[in-house]
């Protein structure tokens, strides 16, 4: 009868992650309708299409992160091929841009599952479907989920790497530390920051062996084994995913575009006839990542906007803080409330209690490093959506703290008021996720100036300002020429961001926004 009980409960925990993953498919599905196309995902399309055929060179300057995972997005592409259509016959329609928005769900999904079983085996089985519904439930992931793009895949790489590297440092089994370093491979070719991957997991055994009182272990021979069969593996997934193009290439050979690598090639001429056992264009995304930090954003030269914050414009840099105040506003105000104490309890029972346990430094070291390496260190700050990938890992975290705080009764209060506060906030931005901000961001006309347009303005509502005008008759779209009247405008090209374009409507900047539209598009209503 136990036995029974159990399976059944399993078995009902089991059909309620799949009842919640078919409601986000359902939300997401919804959204993908409605939404335009973003401002990169021609390119990580047009990139995935070239790959197909062959040719994974990154020689166009918005190539710098598109990444071959895309080919996930042409998947009905690839089967119409072999029923009725070659690939090289793409119309690229509004089709072939939608149906692969669908394919990218699967990114989520398998995030979503390993949230799932990672939550099953460190918290109690009444709260295991929380991260879960955290995560899916997000603004940031229902606007981004389905999107072609890499971030929801980064994701999804971070959270397979670390637990896979969590069971094996507490299990030590083979299947695990495969699985860690195939991982770590995937991730690479997703996204160039992602390859710092390849340096936090040997890290965190070093770490581990460290606080294990192992550390010589660390030192052994099977131990030099494992550390050459892991770099050997993730360079192999490296080489599979490019065709091994351009592999074994000397660095003097190469064509750089940016400074940096430039001076590198020129200044140490002896490495510079080394052969790199890299891919070609895995290199070259180095290089042109580089590149776009170097010219910085917003110039006419430059393919980005600049960073903005706070009202705040940096062509150049970007600010320390832009990613703090990003999630400030960003974030479901109930997350951000219970974040502060989760902080914390988390400080207290890592350096008061010294409860550091595996989770922890598995979960927490990389993590740490990555938002300050983005925060202090990278010029292009072009929106929240570059810390997606740190948001699996943080609900997993956070579920743990909402099971530690809710043994109060008043808590458990809290707790029901602040979910129903964040479904209402939810339910506002129903298929315009993208443009959401919180309770705490109370100026929405304003909002516009403070965050960059990433973070609410991805190109989502580019034809917002039509449709407004449609079903509004007595507005128009601004001219160059100053005159009274009733316009609808993407507030983007008010804002002017871009240096690249010309500034003909700065004439609006001397009056106020009435109104906001789908989040993105300013109203007014000038009398004279």
């Amino acid at each position: 009868m136990i036995t029974f009980h159990f399976i059944q409960k399993k078995l009902n925990n089991h059909w309620r992650l799949i009842l919640l993953l078919c409601i986000h498919v359902l939300f997401a599905a919804l959204y993908i309708n409605q939404r335009d196309i973003c401002s990169d995902e021609p390119d990580y399309l047009e990139y995935a299409r070239k790959w197909l055929q062959g040719n994974p060179e990154r020689s166009y300057a918005l190539y710098d992160s598109k990444s071959p995972v895309v080919i996930v997005a042409w998947v009905p592409r690839i089967i119409n091929q072999v029923l009725n259509n070659p690939i090289h016959k793409n119309d690229w329609g509004k089709s072939d841009q939608e149906i692969g928005r669908y394919m990218m769900i699967l990114f989520t999904l398998l995030t979503s599952i390993y949230i799932y079983f990672w939550s099953k085996k460190i918290l109690f089985p009444k709260w295991n479907l929380l991260p879960v519904v955290l995560f899916l439930f997000d603004p940031l992931i229902l606007g981004h989920s389905g999107m072609i793009g890499t971030d929801i895949a980064c994701a999804f790489s971070f959270i397979a790497i670390l637990y896979h590297l969590w069971k094996y440092l507490n299990r030590q089994n083979w299947f695990d530390f495969f699985a860690c370093t195939f991982y770590v491979g995937f991730a690479c070719i997703v996204k160039q920051n992602m390859v710092l991957m390849a340096g936090f997991v040997p890290l965190i055994v070093f770490i581990h062996k460290l606080l294990q009182k192992e550390l010589m272990s660390f030192f052994s021979l099977n131990a030099i084994l494992k550390s050459i069969s892991f770099f050997l593996i993730v360079l192999l997934v490296i080489n599979l995913a490019f065709y091994g193009h351009g592999t074994f290439t000397s660095l003097n050979q190469y064509h750089f575009q940016s400074t940096f690598f430039k001076n590198f090639q020129s200044s140490y001429t002896t490495l510079s006839n080394i052969s790199l056992p890299f891919p070609s264009s895995f290199v070259q995304g180095f290089d042109l990542f580089s590149y776009h930090g170097q010219i910085g954003g917003g110039k006419p030269e430059s393919t980005y906007n600049p960073v903005t914050v706070l009202g705040n414009e940096s062509y150049h840099n970007g600010f320390w803080y832009y990613y703090l105040v990003n999630l400030f506003f960003k974030m479901p105000t109930a997350i951000i409330c219970l974040s502060v104490i989760g902080i914390l309890l988390l400080i207290k029972k890592i350096f008061i209690k010294k409860q550091l346990s595996i989770l922890h430094y598995c979960i927490l070291i990389p993590s740490l490093i990555y938002f300050i390496v983005l925060s202090f260190f990278n010029p292009i700050q072009i929106g929240v959506r570059h810390l997606i990938f740190l948001l699996p890992t943080f609900y997993i975290l956070f579920a743990q703290l909402i099971e530690y705080i809710t043994v109060n009764r008043n808590v458990k209060i809290i707790l029901i008021l602040l979910a129903f506060i964040q479904t209402i906030s939810l339910v506002k931005y129903f298929n315009n996720y993208i443009a959401y901000t919180n309770e705490f961001a109370y100026d929405k006309i304003s909002i516009l100036n403070w965050l960059s347009d990433g973070s609410l303005d991805y190109g989502q509502n580019n034809s917002a300002p039509k449709n407004f005008i449609k079903n509004n008759v007595e507005y128009v779209l601004p001219t160059s020429i100053e005159a009274a009247g009733k316009y609808a405008v993407r507030a983007l090209q008010v804002i002017h961001v871009n240096k690249s374009t010309p500034d003909t409507l700065a004439w609006l900047r001397k009056y106020h926004p009435v109104d906001v539209y789908k989040g993105t598009v300013w109203i007014y209503k000038i009398n004279r």
